[in-house]
């Protein structure tokens, strides 16, 4: 008999749905699947896919909503199949409309992602960019001249 684990059609992607998109995670990518937090704490100058801040058995975790990270219109799910998919290793759990399975390798018809991906994402949300500089060339309205203070005499 051959072990699970070395089974060739074991699964190895973890299916879910958000924003009416399939999107499948490498399972050792996958901490585990709970039901989401009820009590999320807003964090103050976060862009709208974080949805805040949650206890999860006692460590603090970031909740981001997979759709609007992914740039997708927002569903509506049935709240009972909600659920958030932490990543292995990090404090980083994705909100997604259900869980559909698992499958042996990632699938065509769905976007396949990756928790080095995901981190980059949410990390330029937390830090964006520097703003651009304002001019690249010196500007057409001369500046105002500098002040003059009164001497001290």
């Amino acid at each position: 008999m051959t072990p699970l684990l070395d089974a060739p059609d074991r699964p190895t992607h973890l299916r879910f749905a958000a924003g009416g998109r399939a999107f499948d995670l490498p399972i050792d990518e996958a901490g585990e699947v709970v039901v989401p937090p009820t009590l999320v704490a807003r964090v103050p100058r976060t862009r709208a896919p974080i949805l805040g801040a949650a206890n999860v058995r006692g460590r603090v975790i970031v909740l981001v909503d997979l759709a609007g990270l992914a740039g997708l219109a927002a569903s509506a799910p049935d709240p009972a199949s909600r659920r958030a998919v932490l990543l292995e290793g990090t404090a980083l759990a994705l909100m997604v409309d259900e869980v559909t399975g698992f499958s042996a390798a990632a699938s065509e018809d769905a976007e396949c992602l990756g928790a080095a991906d995901l981190l980059a994402r949410v990390e330029r949300l937390l830090h964006p960019a520097p703003p651009a500089l304002r001019y690249l060339s010196p500007p057409s309205d001369p500046l105002p001249p500098e002040p003059t203070w009164p001497s001290a005499s």
